[in-house]
């Protein structure tokens, strides 16, 4: 296992050590990686389309990493860029990176299986800021992403995942992990001049189109302001979304649709959606809710699963669900048109007031990631419901940035 550097001072006709390091990715990219190697990246700003394309193993990824966290800049190297960051390998892990995509993504990932994808800034892409397509056992995990899908027609969002396939055997309850990302201000633009559908913070797509029938966790991560959906499950089965926050999403009045829930589970089965905390602004667009359960077109949604949720839209008692099935009930623990007392959402910090009925209003029986949004624990039996898990002591606040769209880089 062998470690090489990249360092914007560097030759690409060097050899790529810690004293010798090569000028590009791309010349790391053309070496001979194998199982185990790292490609540690030194501060700088580094304008080129990088293709992953060697293969790690099960117990030995291939990781390409910023050396410190958010300080390699990708960037793309022309106009004519689609994607920045492309991953076209099996167990890749990528960490660390500040990344803007061209038209199309800042990381993009594509028939590839055992992907991580953590601790990235994906921002300013025209089309998705993290987008896969037909990829399998993907883990995505402690990402900011921000400012994406406002140029490209395909209908993008902050986090995407489409049409899932199976790639590779295993036992898992989870194949796919999405936990502890901030997304936000994902806004599909005024130069998409058709109808507007995405620009969602989360987006699970199509799944059921490749009878991908293997277990999504969408965990402990926060969506706000963005002008789809919070949490969109679409066509999609199987997936357990638990312990987020969402709120004030639905923004984009170019979007006609009547569907928009902070919380959409649209024609998908055998999901579950437990412990979120859900604020609506029926400002924006009067059909705004926290929660959607909708089908159409003879699909009827079956076994979806609400549990221990809030859900609020400025006027208390308020249930704001849209549902075609079966009301989400308060004897499932559900806390229907209830302030969760956020901390100051208004500037990013979704943290849970003393007083938040959010309090030990959680349950475990879905399951529980081990920490919150901050990387504090979670406490068994005793679970809060939202990305956060309030504790005695003052909080640090998420790494939200406020609505109004100013962000870092």
């Amino acid at each position: 296992m062998t470690d090489y550097y990249v360092a914007t001072d560097g030759s690409d006709i060097a050899k790529g050590s810690l004293s010798a390091p090569w000028k590009t990715i791309s010349r790391a990219m053309q070496a001979q990686l194998r199982p185990g190697d790292q490609v540690v990246v030194k501060s700088g700003t580094y304008h080129e389309q990088i293709v992953v394309t060697k293969d790690g193993a099960a117990d030995n990824y291939v990781t390409i990493r910023s050396e410190l966290p958010g300080d390699a800049l990708l960037r793309p190297p022309s106009s004519d860029t689609y994607s920045t960051l492309n991953v076209r390998a099996n167990y890749v892990r990528i960490e660390g990176f500040d990344v803007v995509g061209g038209g199309g993504h800042a990381i993009d990932i594509e028939g590839s299986h055992h992907v991580t994808i953590k601790d990235n800034i994906a921002h300013d892409s025209g089309g998705s800021g993290i987008s896969s397509a037909k990829s399998d056992w993907l883990t995505i995990e402690d990402n900011r992403v921000y400012g994406n899908a406002a140029t490209n027609g395909y209908q993008c969002s902050g986090i995407s995942l489409w049409q899932n396939v199976d790639l590779a055997a295993g036992n898992a309850e989870f194949r796919n992990i999405i936990r502890n990302n901030i997304s936000y201000d994902n806004v599909q633009g005024p130069a998409i001049n058709w109808e507007h559908t995405d620009g969602n913070g989360i987006i699970i797509d199509g799944f059921q189109d490749t009878k991908y029938r293997y277990g999504t966790l969408i965990e402990g991560n926060v969506s706000y302001g963005n002008g789809g959906k919070g949490i969109h499950v679409f066509l999609s089965d199987f997936v357990t979304v638990r312990n987020n926050t969402v709120w004030h999403n639905n923004h984009d009045n170019a979007n006609k649709g009547s569907w928009r829930g902070e919380l959409s589970n649209a024609m998908g089965s055998y999901n579950t959606w437990v412990n979120n905390v859900a604020v609506a602004d029926p400002r924006t667009d009067s059909r705004n809710r926290a929660i959607n359960d909708v089908s159409t077109n003879g699909y009827v949604n079956k076994d979806v699963k609400w549990y221990n949720n809030i859900t609020f839209n400025g006027t208390p008692r308020e249930a704001s669900v849209l549902s075609d099935g079966q009301m989400p009930g308060a004897a499932n623990g559900n806390l229907l048109g209830l302030d969760p007392l956020l901390s100051n959402p208004a500037t990013g910090d979704f943290h849970l007031k003393p007083a938040s009925p959010a309090i030990n209003a959680g349950t475990s029986a879905f399951g529980l990631g081990s920490v919150d949004i901050d990387g504090q624990a979670r406490v068994n039996g005793k679970v809060d419901i939202g990305a956060d898990e309030a504790t005695s002591s003052a909080d640090t606040p998420p790494n939200a940035q406020d609505v109004s769209g100013s962000a870092p880089r």
